[in-house]
């Protein structure tokens, strides 16, 4: 009988465990979400979702600092694509992860592996222990901010911060030549910072260009613009 009720045992205590701790970065108490927040990712998983999948941004908690991919798009498909770091809202070094016509062929994989260390020893040297993966929205679990659970929409030429039924605006900015939302980033870690990736694709299932827009709260229903980054062109 005690083997039997062992390995759930063992696997409930494992789930509850902080698995990956982020240096001086102690985890805070979850303010709720659809589902129970993972542990902080290492910094090689962060980065390896970076260049190969975009599941993640990184930022300081202030998110003065940003680390993110930009790609290029030729007909459709992936021309090149890099990840640039972003400081008081102006791209201060870029790192390039993929070139088409590096090799003549689309080996993602190889050449984002090959880059990888330089973006993990940039990421280190810029943001040092203040540093945050950012997931895209449904990944992992949401933090829910007093304002309750946010979104982004687009209307005309603006991209706006939204929250509550029916939908009031907290924070809007110019959003030239994007039509449509195509990811929306946030973390456990740092609630008070929302991302918002952009294109300029019609249909979200094409490829077209890509703006990200950075937004933190700063007290009740205040939340300001704190970055802006254009498409790689």
């Amino acid at each position: 009988m005690g083997i039997r009720f062992a390995a759930p045992l063992a696997l409930s205590l494992l789930a509850a465990c902080k698995i990956f701790p982020w240096p001086g970065d102690p985890q805070p108490p979850s303010r709720g979400g659809a589902t129970i927040p993972l542990p902080e990712p290492k910094l090689a998983e962060t980065v390896e979702g970076m260049i190969l999948q975009t599941y993640y941004l990184v930022s300081s908690q202030r998110a003065d600092r940003l680390a993110l991919r930009r790609c290029a798009y030729v007909d459709g498909g992936v021309d090149r694509c890099e990840i640039a770091f972003v400081e008081q809202g102006h791209i201060v070094d870029r790192v390039p992860t993929f070139a088409r016509s590096a090799r003549g062929t689309e080996d993602w994989d190889e050449q984002g592996k090959a880059a990888s260390a330089a973006v993990k020893q940039t990421i280190e040297q810029r943001f040092g222990d203040d540093r945050i993966a950012l997931a895209r929205t449904g990944v992992f679990g949401v933090a829910t901010p007093p304002e309750g659970m946010l979104s982004a929409r687009l209307v005309e030429d603006r991209v706006e911060l939204v929250a509550g039924a029916p939908p009031r605006v907290l924070a809007t900015t110019s959003a030239p030549g994007m039509r449509a939302v195509l990811d929306q980033f946030v973390s456990e870690r740092a609630p008070d910072v929302y991302a918002v990736r952009l294109t300029g694709a019609t249909d979200t299932s094409q490829r077209g260009p890509e703006a990200l827009v950075v937004f933190r709260r700063l007290g009740a229903d205040d939340y300001r613009v704190v970055a802006r980054v254009p498409p790689l062109d």
